[in-house]
């Protein structure tokens, strides 16, 4: 990547961002490859494979021999969660990986869940009780931070449901961001800011 402030290298816009070989395969339809790979991997990445790609009685059969996930496999949440894949989240979730994960910037699966206003799988992260006000070290901002950013910047800015995800972190209770009464949001999540700031 010749400019280190770009928005990645060309393999994420070509091949999808944060995605491993196995998935990469089976994409392309090279079944024969992804076989290989995958009888060649140990079973955490089995795991976290069979669930991105939501191979639901392979993630049973190999949660049975109870794999010790890695500090890498454990980070697949978060980019799941980046990729704004909620049913392989779930799954990994109901697999057993650690809600508070975080990437190498710190950021959690419930940053992501914010920024793209995606309630159903933030309310899946808060009812197994993610931290609400953990701070990634890139920005210094919490999840309910990128929830408000994400409502007028993220790629799901028109479908995303963020006055819901915002309601769902006051209500779980995550801080209220400083001066988000001058900062540009949608009348929706003044609504929701408001009424937590009453109370």
């Amino acid at each position: 990547m010749q400019n280190p402030h770009a928005g990645g290298s060309i393999y994420i816009w070509t091949l999808g961002n944060h995605k491993t070989a196995h998935v990469i395969a089976r994409d392309f339809g090279h079944e024969d490859v992804y076989r290989l790979l995958m009888d060649r991997s140990p079973d955490d990445l089995k795991l976290a494979v069979a669930c991105e790609i939501a191979d639901e009685p392979l993630v049973a059969s190999i949660v049975r021999n109870h794999p010790t996930l890695t500090p890498e496999s454990q980070r697949q949440l978060v980019y799941i969660a980046q990729n704004h894949n909620t049913r392989a989240a779930v799954l990994m979730l109901n697999a057993g990986w650690p809600v508070d994960v975080r990437a190498a910037r710190g950021q959690t699966a419930l940053h992501w869940a914010g920024f793209h206003g995606n309630l159903e799988l933030a309310q899946e992260l808060l009812k197994r009780r993610a931290p609400v006000d953990v701070r990634e070290l890139e920005f210094d901002g919490t999840p309910l931070n990128w929830t408000l950013h994400g409502s007028r910047h993220s790629w799901q800015r028109r479908t995303g449901r963020y006055a819901a995800v915002v309601e769902a972190l006051l209500a779980a209770g995550s801080s209220l961001p400083r001066e988000w009464e001058s900062a540009d949001l949608p009348e929706s999540l003044r609504i929701v800011l408001r009424r937590y700031s009453k109370s």
